[in-house]
């Protein structure tokens, strides 16, 4: 019973643990989507190759400029 409550114990603790650190990582997201925040591009690419495939602009969650390059594969 004892041993059952020590790792009840340290559940609770990690969870804690990791729905902080998930808020702090939510309100992150948060304050980089305001339309507030000066414009961000953004790269391109696929998983499978870290190949330049184009560019994006961003003011919040608006796109405000999009770029697709024309590679030859």
């Amino acid at each position: 019973m004892r041993t059952q409550f020590r790792e009840l114990e340290w559940l609770v603790i990690e969870l804690q643990d990791n729905l902080t650190s998930l808020r702090e990582g939510l309100e992150e997201c948060v304050v980089l989507l305001q339309p507030t925040q000066p414009a961000s591009t953004l790269v391109l690419s696929t998983h499978r190759s870290e190949c330049l495939k184009g560019y994006i602009t961003r003011v919040g969650t608006q796109i405000i400029k999009g770029v697709r390059l024309l590679l030859n594969s």
